[in-house]
């Protein structure tokens, strides 16, 4: 099992293009870690990858290539949100 800081790694090293800087990402990962095992989080939602609540279930489990795929979707689509509700033009955003 790897650790977070492995993780991280595994993450960075992925090519994503991502749509905030790298900083944040990482500081969302150090947060969130990556675990490939669906878990009861401290609230009691079911959990999985790197924060992944939606449609998760007790026993589901993902390999690493789903679980960070699946964050560098929600980042994107979290980002989206973001800037369409912006009126002027972010910095450091693409």
């Amino acid at each position: 099992m790897m650790n977070t800081t492995q993780s991280i790694a595994r993450l960075k090293s992925r090519g994503f293009e991502w749509p905030i800087p790298w900083e944040a990402v990482e500081l969302i990962a150090r947060k969130e870690s990556c675990v490939l095992k669906a878990y009861l989080c401290p609230v009691g939602k079911p959990t999985i990858g790197w924060g992944e609540t939606d449609g998760v279930h007790l026993g589901m489990e993902w390999s690493e290539d789903t679980a960070d795929a699946r964050f560098f979707n929600e980042i994107c689509q979290y980002t989206m949100k973001v800037v369409a509700q912006l009126t002027t033009p972010p910095n450091g955003i693409s």
